[in-house]
């Protein structure tokens, strides 16, 4: 910030917001994220605009502002498409299939995480593919008429690849979110399991915007 220089400046947001979105912590990443999308505007930084435009989107969705996050991941998804950035483009579907789900649009959520999917398979990002597949999962346990073995199978194969791969903040939202599947089943000791670890994990993190929710769902089991 003290040189001003555009570019670097807009990389330095969009690496820290990252870890706050990860972790989050809204308050913190969205007025920065929204810095860096008037940098990638005011300056032309396109190739920028899809990573800040999808961190922000996600984060808007993540506080409940769905209206807000939906057309920008949109564009996202555009722009990244247009410029052929293939490479890293499917966790922009990724956030826009989620922003699709927290708006109750399920068709269309469920074809933007197929697609974010196939893409990083394609592309063999297998970090890229455990968030994929952990928004299947969520998709699953969301829509009503789908019985719940769908989404646990999903999320298990999430967490086998997340625990692989060493990524804490997803094998705790995975395990989060499989402790609630398994509720739903009538399964409630491996509910407790995963409720009980995830509840860990996420205050462990600093991820509290996830804990509260974990915390219900496993009172809910007591």
């Amino acid at each position: 910030e003290s040189s001003d220089h555009p570019f670097t400046l807009a990389t330095a947001y969009a690496g820290i917001v990252s870890l706050y979105v990860r972790r989050g912590h809204l308050h913190a990443a969205i007025p920065i994220l929204e810095r860096g999308l008037e940098l990638c505007r005011s300056w032309n930084l396109s190739l920028w605009f899809p990573k800040i435009a999808s961190a922000l989107g996600e984060g808007f969705a993540l506080a409940g502002r769905v209206a807000e996050a939906v057309p920008l991941l949109e564009r996202a998804v555009e722009q990244s498409a247009a410029m052929r950035l293939m490479g890293g483009h499917a966790p922009v579907l990724a956030c826009l299939g989620e922003a699709y789900l927290l708006a109750g649009r399920h068709d269309d959520a469920s074809g933007t995480a197929e697609r974010a999917l196939a893409l990083a398979r394609d592309h063999r990002e297998r970090g890229h593919e455990a968030w994929a597949l952990r928004l299947q999962g969520e998709i699953a346990l969301r829509a009503s008429a789908c019985p719940p073995d769908a989404a646990i199978d999903r999320l298990r194969e999430a967490l086998t690849l997340a625990t692989k791969l060493a990524m804490r903040p997803l094998v705790a939202r995975c395990r989060a979110t499989l402790g609630q599947a398994y509720h739903r089943a009538g399964r409630p000791a491996d509910g407790r399991e995963h409720l009980s670890a995830a509840t860990a994990l996420l205050r462990e993190m600093g991820m509290t915007l996830w804990v509260g929710e974990a915390e219900a769902a496993l009172a809910d089991l007591q």
